[in-house]
């Protein structure tokens, strides 16, 4: 439960393509954006009314005077959704979080990770979202230090990518700075890319945090 008193919403791919058409959502960037067009164009009238079915009785949609209204709290979501400017996809392992901002209201969509084709939303704070990315393991709690192999004066070279965090614009998925956080044995890099220059730093937890608050406060030109 949420600081808005509500849980997470969870369905299938396909109820979220319909209430994002449902909603007016025309563009799409993110999370399952192609598995979107897809359904979109070839899914025949007769599965939609299938869908329909399924909101229905999930109390995520209403009939009301023979038309198909979205219910409360699912609308808000939905709007937060349509708003949003920017989107910051964490990817970790093969796994991928998308967090939609839209001015004070972050709304997280991921993939069920039992479940082929489910999903989950949640409705955050800025505070949660920050939170999330610190718990779910996307940015490290220690800062970066130098470690050794054993060997005197002999530096671990093996370099890998712990987690990527990319700042997208929603309505055409450009994007406009990329966080990678890179492990070196027991040292912590960030490779830092915006306005098409690229800056290797020590990582810094909290130089991170205020790359993020500014991420979340930015507003659409």
């Amino acid at each position: 439960m949420n600081p808005y008193g509500w849980k997470s919403f969870y369905m299938k791919e396909e109820e979220f393509y319909l209430l994002l058409a449902g909603k007016g959502v025309r563009r799409w960037y993110g999370l399952s954006s192609d598995r979107r067009e897809s359904f979109l164009r070839d899914t025949s009238r007769e599965a939609v009314y299938g869908v329909l079915a399924g909101l229905y009785q999930k109390g995520y949609v209403d009939w009301c005077e023979e038309q198909v209204a979205i219910a409360e709290p699912m609308d808000v979501i939905l709007q937060a959704l349509k708003d949003s400017a920017y989107c910051v996809m964490a990817e970790q392992e093969g796994e991928r979080q998308s967090y939609y901002l839209s001015y004070g209201k972050i709304v997280l969509v991921e993939e069920s990770k039992r479940q082929r084709g489910r999903l989950k939303l949640t409705l955050l704070t800025k505070e949660e979202f920050l939170n999330n990315l610190w718990e779910e393991g996307y940015l490290p709690k220690r800062e970066g230090v130098t470690a050794f192999d054993g060997q005197e004066g002999s530096r671990v070279k093996k370099v890998y990518d712990r987690a990527i965090l990319r700042f997208l614009q929603v309505e055409d998925g450009r994007q406009m700075e990329r966080l990678i956080i890179k492990e070196m044995g027991m040292e912590v890099l960030v490779t830092w890319e915006h306005d098409f220059s690229e800056e290797i730093l020590p990582y810094q937890k909290d130089w991170c945090e205020k790359r993020l608050n500014q991420w979340c406060n930015r507003r659409q030109k």
